[in-house]
């Protein structure tokens, strides 16, 4: 071990070291005018988070989110990242990218510091730092959501390092506050599967001593986690959830080959690597990295940990696709890269002393580089795909680079050599981050498209509030994954329109309601019966079948057509009811099956039993919508006969309704939406979502984290200027 207090002193110019390669490595997002060139990232990671932080600014919880389907739960969806604190700050596309370069440095400091703990010099600590924010694994996890949780598993296990070796109850003490408030953060920003693996690994590296601390650092932690978690369990039996899929064994290439062959853009993609469903666009770590971590002889427990994330990753997913709360595969295999790549460290000082296991560990890392660019460009010429050239060509730099660090070490003893050898070490992941986190310009995302244009003037000058929605049809989806994230920006793939103040009616959202994709199934025959229903007023058509339907064509990009539907708003009032007490039934009197056109839209299926209402048909009339935002709704509704007061929201629990001040009973209607009963006259109607356990969550994670601050501050006090690392 090191001098702990020696290497305290020395962690500011750590920590500077890297913050200035994390901006040098990554100076074409900081300062460059690019952002990743992902699809997924900016169709469905970006925009949750956007709307969060939206709502964090305007000083309201980010607890409901307007800007996919009929309405989701947002900090109640884990994948959508809405309850950690960072996110909040997102308020731009920009500082979004900024954000994860931010937890990238994190990363990198806390591997390098972990490194410190295990022995490390300081520059092998430097490098093993550089290595983690340099990497494709973990570049890709920042596109998926990810990298905030990811970034604060080094300080757990720096933490319990330094709980277990402590020598005061003063110092336990304060590493375990700063464990517990990393393992909080890492529950908090929604990745349940790394959040497990954390606690795993500070039991692991903290039962050695001070046990008792350690247990109230994971029990703090967990505390912290509960504003998350609670919630989300709470809605857990009410939405479709996501699935992750196994990892196919053929990228397991991509830990040592620089590309990033999960991509969702077929540019970037390699199906025949990663498969059909990938869940992180790269892997890249490097030959290097393992060999050399092989030489630090982890502790057993160590070994241990990294042996059940490793079958983790081969084992998550096979035999179908499982909840998304096991973690996807990848996910375990970038925990266990960031177990690595402390260890990595150490391996490097035994290279720079020219030791002959190191040498030969480095050669047979640039051997195994080798067989893999092998293989890779064997497939290459079976196959068009290009992203395999560039993967070809940074395969050869690695192992060019991996063979002089080898030749520094063995030949030469010089001053310069240990500078030479970080720097080849380092080189193969910066040079293909080309290829392991692509880029591309950040004016294709930021400058609003012209269907989004087009859109945002369709809005009723009446009625201005009102959601404006937009169908995207199943084939447009499944086009998605081939095209670009140009053309994904501009025909409104996913969750796009919500940057755009703007929803996509046709969710794949995790938090939908269940019954969302079989409403969906059953009104494929039924023309614009369900746009009609829901007040969804613009769709993407092809263009053949705009003219003589009577439809408004607002814009056009190539064969498709944005058009405008007519239909009722998405408030009012509707005068004709029936009740039928299950959804089955609903629907198939929504949308007969083998009927052309639906239940005409002015009469409402209410869910229950009740005296049905109908007469002479009668079209919906408009409520006028003083507030339409985040779980937030006020209207004002005046007829003169009884009628249910319908909005196109989604029915979940947590809502509740005012009218005229006072709380009234609320149904669901037509399976996705609500409705009140009105007398006749004018009424003041209020909704308003507060998601279910958000409160319980919240004052348990409030109590955590306010012990481990104590336990922090008395520690402090108790230490009287004393520094432990």
């Amino acid at each position: 071990m090191i001098d702990a207090s020696r290497s305290s002193q020395r962690a500011p110019l750590v920590a500077v070291v890297l913050v200035v390669i994390t901006l040098v490595v990554h100076a074409r997002v900081v300062l460059g005018g690019m952002t990743w060139d992902d699809v997924r990232y900016h169709t469905e990671v970006a925009p949750p988070r956007l709307a969060a932080s939206e709502a964090m600014l305007a000083g309201e919880a980010p607890t409901w989110w307007d800007g996919t389907g009929l309405g989701v739960p947002l900090l109640a969806e884990p994948s959508h990242g809405a309850a950690y604190p960072l996110t909040w700050l997102a308020a731009t596309p920009r500082l979004l990218d900024l954000l994860s370069i931010l937890h990238l440095f994190w990363l990198a400091l806390g591997v390098a510091l972990w490194a410190r703990r295990l022995g490390a010099s300081e520059l092998a600590s430097v490098v093993a730092g550089a290595l983690a924010a340099a990497s494709g694994i973990a570049a890709a996890t920042a596109m998926r959501g990810a990298l905030p949780a990811l970034a604060f598993v080094p300080w757990v296990c720096w933490a319990a390092m330094s709980l277990a070796s402590a020598r005061h109850a003063a110092h336990a003490r304060r590493h375990a506050a700063v464990l517990g408030l990393s393992l909080g953060m890492i529950g908090l920003s929604g990745s349940l599967a790394i959040f497990i693996d954390a606690v795993v690994l500070a039991a692991a590296l903290g039962l050695r001593a001070h046990r008792r601390w350690l247990g109230a650092a994971i029990a703090g932690g967990v505390a912290i986690a509960a504003a998350q978690w609670i919630a989300a369990l709470a809605i857990a039996g009410d939405v479709t959830g996501a699935t992750v899929h196994a990892l196919k064994l053929s990228r397991l290439l991509e830990l040592v080959v620089p590309g990033s062959f999960g991509a969702a853009s077929g540019e970037h993609a390699v199906p025949q690597i990663a498969g059909v469903a990938p869940h992180l666009p790269s892997l890249f770590v490097g030959a290097p990295a393992f060999a050399l971590a092989a030489l630090a002889r982890p502790s057993r427990r160590v070994i241990g940990v990294a042996a059940v994330l490793a079958i983790l990753a081969l084992v998550v997913g096979r035999g179908g696709g499982w909840p998304a709360w096991f973690g996807a595969p990848e996910l375990h295999l970038a925990v266990l890269a960031v177990l690595a790549l402390p260890h990595t460290a150490v391996g490097i000082d035994t290279l720079v002393e020219g030791e002959r296991r190191a040498l030969l560990a480095i050669a047979g890392a640039a051997v195994m580089t080798g067989l893999a660019v092998v293989a890779v460009a064997v497939l290459r010429s079976r196959t068009d795909a290009i992203a395999l050239d560039r993967a070809v060509l940074a395969g050869a730099i690695t192992i060019a680079c991996t063979a002089a660090a080898l030749v520094i070490a063995w030949k030469t003893d010089a001053a310069w050599t240990p500078l030479a050898i970080a720097a080849f070490m380092v080189a193969p992941s910066v040079g293909g981050l080309g290829s392991t986190a692509p880029a591309i310009a950040r004016d294709v995302v930021d400058t609003a498209p012209m269907w989004a244009d087009a859109a945002a003037k369709t809005r009723d000058p009446m009625n201005p509030l009102l959601p404006v929605r937009i169908y995207r049809p199943m084939s447009l989806y499944e086009e998605a994954a081939e095209i670009s994230v140009a053309d994904s920006i501009a025909t409104l793939v996913g969750n796009a329109p919500s940057r755009y103040g703007l929803a996509a009616a046709r969710s794949e959202d995790p938090a939908r309601p269940l019954v969302h994709d079989r409403m969906w199934l059953a009104a494929a025959a039924a023309g614009g019966a369900l746009l009609e229903r829901y007040g969804i007023a613009l769709a993407i058509l092809p263009g053949s079948m705009v003219e003589g339907r009577g439809l408004v064509e607002v814009a056009r990009r190539g064969q498709w057509a944005l058009v405008k539907f007519p239909g009722p708003p998405a408030a009012a009032m509707v005068f004709e009811w029936i009740w039928i007490p299950d959804e089955a039934g609903t629907i198939a009197r929504l949308f007969p099956p083998g009927a052309s056109r639906g239940l005409p839209a002015g009469v409402t299926v209410l869910q229950g039993t009740g005296p049905a209402q109908q007469e002479e048909p009668r079209e919906p009339e408009s409520c006028t919508v003083s507030r339409w935002a985040r779980g937030a709704i006020d209207m004002t509704c005046a007829a003169t006969e009884p009628n249910h007061a319908v909005v196109s929201s989604t029915a979940m629990r947590g809502w509740t309704v005012d009218v005229d001040g006072k709380t009234t009973p609320w149904v669901t209607a037509d399976v996705m939406r609500r409705a009140v009963a009105l007398s006749a006259g004018p009424h003041v109607v209020s909704w308003r979502y507060q998601a279910p356990g958000l409160l319980a969550g919240f004052v348990i994670a409030l109590a955590g984290g306010v012990a481990l601050l104590a336990l922090f501050i008395h520690a402090l006090l108790r230490a009287r200027g004393t520094d432990e690392n």
